[in-house]
């Protein structure tokens, strides 16, 4: 996806959201995509490169070595539970000054928009991407692209979870929408663009899904 936006001629920068290491939950056995023959021809020099990183050196490092995304930004600092040792207001500031150059910004938090069930008090919080962080990038000239993991919830009421982005003052001239990966758990990522840039955007958009893409890929549909 992120491959096809780089087309709108916007630079990408994408803060990663890493959490501390979690080697014991087993998250990383998830590779199975790299063999599966339904992702053949969609992307075959993306789906090599992944395959090298993973049979290779492991790491963020290595991934962003691979230039899969030319003249993208990334930000990596580990993003803890909150203590007095750490400040996520801090993290965010230093990530706002380092993906400054970016005309499009994806967050990429495990589990996606902070949740009412999680306050950013919460051991569990570095999971999340808070509103606050959303509206400050776009508040700041930036296109925002976040991802959320599809909870349970009848699609209906889940959606409702991104009304507040039709109502914040910020974002709410922007131009919501998004894209659904189908595959396997349900994973959305929504978009909160520019106006300026939205032509562009979208143009990648409907490039992703009139390509084999397609088989994955579904228009996320977000209403207010």
């Amino acid at each position: 996806m992120l491959r096809q936006l780089a087309n709108s001629g916007l630079r990408i920068g994408i803060n990663l959201y890493l959490t501390p290491d979690e080697s014991h939950n087993a998250d990383g056995k998830h590779i199975g995509c790299l063999s599966d023959l339904k992702f053949d021809g969609c992307n075959d020099e993306l789906k090599n490169s992944l395959s090298f990183v993973v049979n290779s050196q492991r790491s963020i490092s290595a991934l962003e070595s691979m230039n899969l995304m030319p003249n993208a930004i990334y930000y990596h600092e580990a993003l803890h539970s909150p203590s007095p040792a750490f400040s996520r207001r801090d993290r965010h500031t230093s990530a706002m000054k380092e993906l400054k150059p970016a005309g499009i910004v994806f967050l990429d938090p495990d589990n996606g928009i902070q949740v009412k069930s999680v306050s950013e008090r919460s051991k569990k919080s570095n999971k999340f991407a808070t509103r606050n962080e959303i509206a400050d990038y776009f508040a700041a000239g930036k296109s925002v692209i976040f991802y959320n993991h599809r909870c349970r919830e009848p699609e209906a009421i889940y959606l409702r979870r991104f009304e507040w982005l039709y109502e914040n003052s910020a974002i709410k001239d922007g131009v919501k929408t998004g894209i659904t990966f189908r595959r396997g758990t349900t994973r959305d990522f929504v978009f909160a663009l520019q106006l300026s840039h939205a032509d562009g955007i979208m143009a990648c958009v409907n490039d992703i899904l009139g390509s084999p893409w397609v088989e994955h890929f579904a228009k996320l549909k977000l209403s207010c």
